[in-house]
């Protein structure tokens, strides 16, 4: 199975010049935990819902709430990012996940963002091709 046949599609991204606020509530309001930072269709960083947390004043610290709202993206977004291409294999992708300890491969073709693939990704792929009986009554 290739990543093409199992990524998502449709991003949910940001811009180097968003403030940590705005990625913020993008990750909240998608329930998503990666986020692409893109210029154009270029991918350029990529920041987790950790690193957003990171930043962020604690309810208890008398940290100003301002300050994620001068805080830009591009001061804390990692630039250095792995990548996949859809034409690669599932496997390869998980090999790179588990190698690197990482959440997620952002898919790139001809230097654009095209898709994003997560460790949740390839958990369902797993689940689906295998037919594990996944019980989720049970589960909560």
């Amino acid at each position: 199975m290739l990543v093409k046949d199992i990524m998502t599609k449709n991003v949910v991204t940001a811009s180097p010049n968003d403030t940590v606020l705005d990625a913020l509530k993008l990750v909240k309001v998608n329930k998503i935990r990666h986020l692409p930072i893109v210029e154009g269709e270029t991918l350029v960083g990529i920041v987790s819902d950790r690193d957003l947390r990171s930043v962020s004043p604690s309810v208890l610290a008398s940290m100003d709430i301002d300050l994620l709202e001068k805080t830009l993206v591009k001061d804390i977004m990692i630039k250095d990012v792995i990548t996949i291409t859809p034409d690669e294999s599932v496997e390869d992708a998980a090999r790179l996940l588990y190698k690197h300890k990482i959440g997620c491969l952002p898919v790139i073709q001809d230097n654009k963002l095209v898709g994003i693939l997560t460790d949740g990704d390839i958990l369902y792929c797993f689940v689906e091709k295998y037919h594990i009986d996944v019980d989720v009554e049970g589960l909560c």
